[in-house]
């Protein structure tokens, strides 16, 4: 497949897409990676049919390959994914939907968090979807999702972030410098309250100043209440 791949015109590719008929599965996984490394778009079709293969792994390595290719033509295979009967596929649906920004499923995401069918991995997945979207009227949900929902030691599991769909997604909401992940990533109480309380002085934006704010009472935060008042007076 290597070599197929190194071809660089339709042939090898056409070949390729081929092998995802093939009766070993080994094979058809393998094909639906290296689609998936050549951003094969003529291979969506195949690949949205491949997440009702029986084998849960196959259906692994298309939500992969899907979101490796990047096309919005797949959102709404990978939204049906999102009740596979397996719960890691459920999950890496729901991780696809993140990384690939759907603003239009922030209700699903929503809803995954609360939902008591949702595994861990399912609401961390949500909860990293939503932050990477940054809507302001998810900040309560999210806030209160973090709170149930350890994220740092989630992310911090064992090997969790070898995962390059996993990976690249908490990169982007980290170089977003969402105030959510901030919430997540810190463990110490003390130390957050003080990194945002940092964070209210210098911000130059008012949206982030009042997000800031928002957040600091949502947790309660009584030692905050000076450097929310000069927040007060100073804007």
């Amino acid at each position: 497949l290597g070599a197929l791949a190194q071809m660089g015109h339709a042939s090898g590719r056409e070949l390729i897409r081929s092998m995802l008929h093939d009766a070993d599965e080994e094979v058809v996984c393998e094909a639906i990676t290296r689609l998936g490394e050549l951003q094969d778009r003529e291979s969506l079709a195949p690949l949205h049919a491949l997440l009702e293969s029986p084998v849960e792994k196959t259906r692994l390595a298309a939500i992969e390959a899907l979101c490796r290719i990047g096309d919005r033509a797949s959102l709404e295979a990978l939204r049906q994914a999102v009740a596979d009967p397996a719960p890691q596929v459920r999950a890496q649906a729901v991780l696809a939907l993140a990384y690939l920004g759907d603003v239009e499923s922030t209700d699903l995401l929503r809803d995954i968090v609360g939902a008591e069918r949702s595994t861990a991995a399912m609401r961390a997945h949500a909860l990293l979807g939503l932050m990477a979207f940054g809507r302001e009227t998810d900040l309560p949900l999210v806030l209160a999702g973090l709170q149930q929902v350890p994220l740092y030691d989630f992310l911090h599991e064992r090997a969790r972030l070898d995962d390059p769909i996993l990976r690249s997604t908490v990169e982007r909401v980290r170089s977003a410098e969402s105030v959510e992940y901030m919430v997540a990533s810190i463990q110490s109480r003390g130390d957050l309250e003080a990194a945002l309380v940092r964070e209210l002085a210098s911000a130059q934006s008012p949206e982030r100043r009042v997000r800031i704010v928002r957040t600091l009472a949502t947790l309660e935060s009584k030692s905050a209440y000076p450097a929310v008042w000069r927040a007060f007076y100073k804007d």
